[in-house]
C-alpha cells in the first residue's frame, strides 16, 4: 500500500521498486487521511508461475464500470498477440490526420513507419489544401499501393495550432467523423497521432482484438473520475456494432460542441457503451510524461510507440524528439 501515489516523488519511486502499475488506485476524500491516492501493488511472486508478469503489470485493468465492460483480465498476457500475423487479424488499416502545421511530424512519422516496412494500408486525412497537395506530390504518387489520401471538409490555417484553440477544436473533434467513416466500411482501425514515433511493430499487439473492440494507449491511470483515462492518440478499434454505436455518440457530442475529443470520449466510453475496452502496457506504450520524464534509458529500449505527448507547442514538442534521437525527417526513402 504506497500513499501519496499522486505525488511525483512517490509514483516514480513505486514504480521503480516494483517494476510494475499499481492493481488498483484509490482516491479517498480530503479528511480520510492527508492522503488523497493509495495505490495497491502485487508482487510477482504471488502471480502463476506461467504468467509473464512483466507484460501484464506494466498496465492492469481496474474494475469495469457499470455500463462500460473492461472485460480482459488485470493478469492478460499480452505475449500471445505477439503469435498473430496481421494477415490473420483482419482488415486493419492506419488512419492519420495530418495538417500543414505539423506536416514535418508526419515527416518524421513516416521515416520511422517506412523502416519497420509493414504490410498495412494507411490512410491520410488531409485537414488543409496544402497538405493535400504535398501529399500528392511527396507520398501518394510514390507509394499507391500502400497509402491513400482524402481531404477532410475542414478549412484550417495553415500554421501550427495552439492547443485548446477553437481551431485546434475543431480539428480534433472531426476525428471521429473519420473514424466512424471507414468502420461503417467495415475496416478495423488503428488512429495514430502524428506526434508519435513507432520504434517497433505495434501490429504484434492486435491479437488481443478477439478479447476487446478497443484497444488503446492510457495517459492516466485516473483522471475526471474514471479508469484508466484513455487517450485519443493511439488507439485500435475494430469494427463492430458496439464499436459503431459507441463511435457515433462521441461524433454527437463533438459535433454539438467542438471541443477537446478526450474527456468526453473517456466519459461516454466508461458511463455510457457496451464496448470492451482494454488498455496496451505501459511499458511498450508509455504516456510522454513516462517516456520523456520517469523512464531509465534501458525502460526507453522497451517502448513500441513513443507518444510524444504531455507537452504543448509543435517547437517544444520537435525539440523533445531531437534530444532523444527520435526526429528524421531528412531520411525518408
Amino acid at each position: 500500500f504506497v500513499d501519496d501515489y499522486e505525488r511525483k516523488v512517490e509514483h516514480t519511486f513505486s514504480l521503480r521498486v516494483f517494476q510494475a502499475s499499481p492493481i488498483e488506485i484509490l482516491s479517498r476524500p480530503n479528511g480520510v487521511s492527508n492522503a488523497n491516492e493509495q495505490a495497491h501493488f502485487l508482487f510477482e511472486s504471488a502471480l502463476p508461475a506461467d504468467v509473464e508478469t512483466r507484460n501484464i503489470t506494466d498496465f492492469v485493468t481496474k474494475k469495469a464500470s457499470k455500463a462500460g465492460a473492461m472485460l480482459v483480465p488485470w493478469n492478460y498476457n499480452y505475449t500471445q498477440g505477439k503469435s498473430s500475423p496481421l494477415s490473420a487479424l483482419g482488415n486493419w488499416i492506419v488512419l492519420l490526420e495530418v495538417n500543414h502545421g505539423y506536416y514535418d511530424f508526419f515527416e518524421n512519422w513516416l521515416a520511422h513507419f517506412q523502416a519497420l516496412a509493414l504490410n498495412i494500408k494507411v490512410v491520410i486525412m488531409a485537414e488543409d489544401n496544402n497538405t493535400m497537395a504535398l501529399l500528392e506530390k511527396e507520398v501518394l504518387a510514390n507509394y499507391p499501393e500502400q497509402f491513400s489520401g482524402e481531404r477532410s471538409s475542414l478549412q484550417l490555417d495553415t500554421k501550427a495550432l495552439g492547443y485548446d484553440s477553437t481551431a485546434y477544436k475543431e480539428l480534433v473533434s472531426s476525428r471521429a467523423i473519420h473514424i466512424l467513416k471507414k468502420l461503417k466500411d467495415g475496416l478495423n482501425v488503428i488512429y495514430c497521432d502524428v506526434d508519435t514515433v513507432w520504434r517497433s511493430s505495434p501490429l504484434l499487439y492486435l491479437g488481443c482484438t478477439d478479447d476487446a473492440d478497443i484497444i488503446m494507449q492510457v495517459d492516466s491511470d485516473v483522471f475526471n473520475s474514471v479508469s484508466p483515462y484513455y487517450c485519443t492518440g493511439f488507439m485500435a478499434i475494430v469494427s463492430n456494432e458496439r464499436t459503431i454505436q459507441f463511435i457515433e455518440k462521441w461524433q454527437n457530442a463533438l459535433d454539438a460542441k467542438p471541443q477537446l475529443n478526450q474527456p468526453v470520449f473517456n466519459n461516454i466510453l466508461h458511463k455510457r457503451s457496451l464496448v470492451r475496452h482494454q488498455p496496451l502496457p505501459r511499458a511498450e506504450f508509455p504516456s510522454g510524461n513516462y517516456y520523456f520524464q520517469w523512464f531509465t534509458e534501458k525502460e526507453k529500449t522497451r517502448a513500441v510507440i513513443v507518444h510524444n505527448n504531455f507537452i504543448i507547442g509543435h517547437d517544444k514538442k520537435k525539440d523533445r524528439f531531437i534530444q532523444e534521437k527520435l526526429w528524421k525527417v531528412n531520411e525518408l526513402s
